[in-house]
């Protein structure tokens, strides 16, 4: 029974060790592949035959702290056919207050004030009437997009018919503290390389939140956003790949957003992005029963192999210490092995960095951080994963999920109180008396100096102890012919994995590529989205006029679909139920 047991631990942790390598050397050659055919030397901005009309949605609770730079940002794109429509979903702060006052201001900003929290992918949804755009932008409340952001996005929508959705290239602009710097070198190595890969492969896992375009035709050809989802983003993306529209990834289309910087805000954002994937492959399981999915495949196979990695991980986290304190050593734990492992992930995030050095020429500095990477970070998204498991299973579909403010940083955070007592920790400190704020001040740099010199310390420490391990385990004279024998095996694998993705994308193009192959659906018609929303034409073009609108629940039910009062600022009071979901 020992030895059964120890050769199935054996095998999981031959697996833990070796499928991130695999993976890694996946997604740089994927990477690579992406960069030298479709990004090097293209322009700083597209030339487009016109400019279709673009509206940009900007959902927001809670983010009066970041609103009025994200829509200065979109305003300042110089896009010349844009409108920008803000969703105020019931904030307690004076995020309503600025969303009115930018409506003032800029003649193409209106915006939806929410009674209730009605959840992002409602607010969305109900924000999409007001629009009149052939291309919906979406970008959260604290990004801040580049100016050939929204010239880079329409690019595609007018060149490519089959294009259903773009999704764009996140960067971290908050970077003051070892936790977003670690995020910082996170979506530029694993989301940024990640994305660029699997669009060589032909389909994407998620198009990011942060920021997003859709086609307007493929949003009501899907049914828009799922309501009841915890990650909408990820769930739209499935929806669009089903009905067979091309998701396309632009890397010129940069938003700088700001990142947790506290353990608890990270571990909320990892915990409801793990519960939202697996809330996907849970509702769109039915790609298995059928053959014109198969392109889908791959994609939900690496995802469900990387929740398998997660829980193998803490189960040989676990044996490890168990190991270690009892003094057993049965070659489960090679030291070899985690030399790999180390050495792949760092050879992963230099590719990355490289490529992504011309969106953001301060990258480089983040790679001295990566070290805590395979360190921490590993088992913290493992830990997340494995804790999400029972929510994502066990989620019942048809209640709304609502959401909070997420946790935007440090230096962006404010502590803020319902009722009279919002701000409060504003207005004390404002209160305070000058000598007293002056040494309290003292106190927290002092402090945070010494934190800071601390963790560089650590940090070349880390370094250090990977630099001696590495040319102890790999180029010693006791491994270096095991060490040779595997780099001209991983050499071969790289070529044969170079060769796959070349066939496999010859292939899409060759089957899926032809833009004849489907009848893409008509323009929407003001009869055919009234209908949806089972409302008049009247009402919808009432709404499009409308530079604010206020709405709240009739009669709701438990799944948050009720009867939507509409009250404009003229006064006009409108009705409209929610949209029909297609699944």
């Amino acid at each position: 029974m020992t030895a059964i047991f120890t050769d199935v631990m054996l095998w999981i942790g031959t697996y833990v060790f070796y499928y991130p390598v695999v993976m890694s050397l996946t997604w740089v050659i994927g990477g690579l592949f992406f960069y030298f055919r479709q990004e090097k030397g293209k322009a700083d901005f597209p030339k487009l035959r016109y400019a279709p009309m673009v509206s940009v949605l900007i959902p927001a609770r809670n983010e009066a702290g970041q609103l009025e730079e994200t829509v200065k940002a979109v305003v300042e794109s110089e896009y010349p056919n844009l409108e920008i429509i803000i969703i105020n979903d019931a904030s307690i702060d004076g995020t309503a207050e600025i969303a009115d006052s930018l409506s003032r201001q800029h003649e193409m900003v209106r915006v939806l004030h929410l009674k209730q929290n009605m959840g992002k992918a409602n607010g969305m949804n109900n924000a999409f009437l007001m629009s009149t755009g052939e291309v919906i932008v979406t970008i959260d409340a604290d990004c801040i997009i580049d100016k050939p952001a929204i010239y880079w996005i329409a690019w595609h929508f007018i060149n490519f018919p089959r294009a259903g959705a773009v999704t764009g290239n996140p960067h971290v602009r908050n970077r003051t503290s070892l936790l977003a710097q670690l995020q910082t070198a996170e979506y530029t190595s694993v989301i940024g390389l990640i994305k660029r890969a699997q669009r060589i492969l032909g389909k994407l896992l998620t198009i990011s939140g942060v920021i997003g375009a859709f086609r307007r035709e493929a949003l009501v050809d899907v049914g828009f956003w799922s309501f009841d989802m915890v990650t909408e983003d990820i769930d739209i993306t499935w929806k669009l790949e089903k009905r067979f529209w091309d998701i396309r990834y632009e890397a010129n289309a940069v938003g700088w957003i700001l990142v947790p910087e506290t353990l608890s805000g990270l571990w909320g954002q990892r915990l409801r992005w793990a519960q939202g994937s697996i809330e996907a492959i849970r509702r769109h399981r039915d790609v298995w029963t059928d053959w014109r999915q198969r392109r889908i495949w791959p994609v939900y196979i690496d995802y469900l192999l990387s929740i398998f990695w997660s829980c193998s991980f803490l189960l040989i986290a676990v044996y490890w210490l168990w190991a270690f304190f009892t003094g057993r050593n049965d070659g489960v734990f090679a030291s070899w092995n985690g030399c790999m492992v180390a050495l792949a992930c760092l050879i992963q995030f230099a590719a990355s960095i490289c490529i992504d050095m011309r969106y953001d020429h301060k990258i480089l500095p983040t790679y001295f951080w990566v070290i805590w990477y395979p360190v921490f970070y590993w088992m913290f998204n493992a830990f997340a994963t494995i804790c999400a498991l029972p929510k994502g299973l066990s989620k019942k579909f048809g209640q709304t999920s609502l959401w909070v403010s997420p946790d935007r940083g440090i230096l962006q955070r404010k502590r803020v109180f319902s009722g009279k007592h919002r701000n409060k920790l504003i207005n004390d400190q404002e209160k305070l008396p000058e000598v007293r704020k002056k040494t309290e001040w003292t106190i927290k740099l002092f402090f945070s100096f010494i934190l800071t010199l601390f963790t560089i310390m650590t940090t070349i420490s880390l370094w250090s102890l990977t630099g001696i391990y590495l040319y102890e385990h790999l180029f010693s004279r006791q491994y270096f012919e095991q060490t040779v024998e595997v780099i001209l095996f991983m050499l071969m694998l790289s070529a044969t994995v170079f060769v796959a993705m070349y066939l496999w994308q010859q292939y899409n193009l060759r089957v899926f590529g032809f833009r004849g192959r489907r009848k893409f659906p008509q323009p929407v018609s003001d009869e055919k989205l009234a209908s949806i929303y089972s409302t008049t034409v009247d009402v919808l073009q009432n709404l499009r006029l409308a530079q604010k609108v206020h709405m709240e629940y009739g009669a709701p039910d438990n799944g948050g679909a009720g009867l939507y009062i509409v009250m404009d600022e003229k006064g006009r009071s409108m009705n409209f139920g929610p949209p029909v979901v297609k699944e």
